[in-house]
């Protein structure tokens, strides 16, 4: 049997729904790092905490990182100090501080 996950919005249990769709919606931004999750009948935690969730959705949520290099950079917009190109950053529309895209571009010489 493939797992099935449970999610809270505003105090609402939604699912069971499968993992595919957990990251179907933390794409869409309907699942937030501070949302609590459940897999099957374990206790609630927080999305963030579950390890490689937002990683496997393609979705930021911790430190910052170049995109080219992997060198740990401070918070964009910035010029990473190991290859030196500029790190800008756009966040997602309505969604909280923690949920933000990485966007780069060659800093032009």
């Amino acid at each position: 049997m493939a797992t099935q996950w449970y999610y809270k919005i505003k105090g609402k249990v939604n699912g069971p729904i499968s993992s595919s769709e957990i990251i179907k919606k933390i794409k869409a931004r309907q699942i937030l790092p501070m949302t609590q999750l459940r897999k099957g009948d374990s206790q609630w935690v927080v999305a963030q905490s579950v390890t490689g969730l937002f990683e496997k959705a393609g979705v930021w949520t911790g430190e910052h990182k170049c995109p080219y290099c992997g060198n740990t950079i401070t918070t964009p917009p910035t010029n990473c100090e190991n290859c030196q190109r500029k790190i800008e950053t756009s966040a997602y529309e309505n969604a909280d501080t923690h949920f933000k895209k990485i966007v780069s571009s060659k800093l032009e010489k």
